[in-house]
């Protein structure tokens, strides 16, 4: 699957690339919140992303983001004991497009994250946020299905533009 995956990601920015106007890089923080049950044993994730952007008219721009985020581990009470959670890491890699208007920015991106060694899988993330000159606020839902669990969360992102 990664192979499969990797061959077509290799394709797409390729053809994208050849077709580009523009490109630009952005970096900045993520702040998410898991929901489900990755909320259940959770709490807030911080973290960072760097996205290369080509946009390709004033209106359509291909994207590529990858990211680190840490979400805390949720402390428990369990028969009179408490027991704190182990804090989880997600490293997010996707790739997708966004339709732009008047500043408005909707899309999605999609690929792969890894929440650990032994558990990553197909992650999908609808985008929709604002851009300025130097800026870009982001809101995106993530979902990852990971070994037929889906380990999901709401964030907003905000990327400086170089």
């Amino acid at each position: 699957m990664k192979k499969v995956l990797l061959l077509a990601l290799t394709i797409t920015v390729g053809v994208l690339t050849s077709n580009a106007q523009k490109f630009r890089l952005g970096a900045g923080p993520v702040v998410s919140v898991p929901v489900g049950n990755f909320g259940d044993i959770n709490g807030i994730g911080i973290g960072a992303e760097l996205t290369g952007i080509l946009e390709f008219s004033e209106s359509f721009e291909a994207f590529g983001q990858v990211g680190y985020q840490r979400f805390a581990g949720k402390t428990f009470n369990v028969f009179g004991a408490t027991i704190k959670g182990d804090a989880t890491n997600h490293i997010p890699v996707l790739f997708g497009a966004r339709y732009k208007t008047n500043g408005f920015l909707i899309g999605a991106g999609m690929g792969y994250g890894s929440y650990g060694a032994n558990s990553s899988g197909f992650t999908f993330s609808p985008q929709i946020g604002y851009s300025l000159e130097k800026l870009d606020i982001i809101g995106n839902y993530t979902s990852s299905s990971v070994g037929g669990l889906s380990l999901s969360y709401f964030g907003i992102k905000t990327h400086f533009k170089f």
